[in-house]
């Protein structure tokens, strides 16, 4: 399954995880996962040649708030 998908001119991004790329495992806390996942949406946005100010809308799940 693609990271992103391009459609109309739109990058679609979605199914990101704050998960430890080399241990599987998600960080012990919350921001530790944020920043992961922020890490991981900005390589995927410049692979599409966009970076954090091209971003519109973002919805975040919470697995435990």
């Amino acid at each position: 399954m693609p990271q992103a998908v391009e459609a109309g001119g739109w990058v679609y991004v979605s199914s990101l995880f704050g998960v430890d790329p080399v241990t599987r495992e998600f960080p012990a806390d919350a921001r530790s996962e944020a920043e992961r996942l922020c890490t991981d949406l900005e390589a995927v946005l410049s692979a599409a040649g966009c970076g954090p100010s091209d971003v519109v809308r973002v919805g975040i799940v919470m697995r435990d708030l």
